[in-house]
């Protein structure tokens, strides 16, 4: 399977929102599941030999940083910011950009208010 920039070889895909959604990336990675032990084939990064084995990896990954953002809501309320929330989740010495950080908040925040919570 050729899966681009939505599974690597290695590391996890970073949204680039508004244009990018958590909410069309976690159903994207359902449907790859569904193509089980098909050989992954990224664009970065070495071939693995199942997709679903990766792909359960990148939604594991993806349900825990989610249930850390509703904790850190919970904690802080629900008026917390896409930029203080990636500060929190990421903290300053991450070595990733406050703006990248902020994207992937802003991304985590809207997929709660698609479902609801928020």
């Amino acid at each position: 399977m050729l899966t681009g920039d939505t599974v690597l070889g290695s590391g996890t895909t970073m949204l680039d929102h508004p244009d990018g959604t958590l909410t069309d990336y976690l159903a994207s990675l359902e449907r790859l599941r569904d193509h089980g032990s098909a050989r992954l084939l990224p664009a970065h990064g070495p071939e693995r030999q199942s997709l679903a084995a990766v792909v359960d990896g990148y939604l594991a990954h993806r349900r825990e940083r989610l249930d850390q953002v509703r904790g850190l809501l919970a904690a802080h309320g629900p008026d917390l910011d896409a930029v203080a929330l990636g500060r929190l989740l990421y903290g300053e010495g991450s070595g990733l950009p406050e703006g990248v950080t902020t994207k992937i908040a802003a991304a985590q925040l809207d997929h709660l208010h698609r479902l609801g919570e928020r």
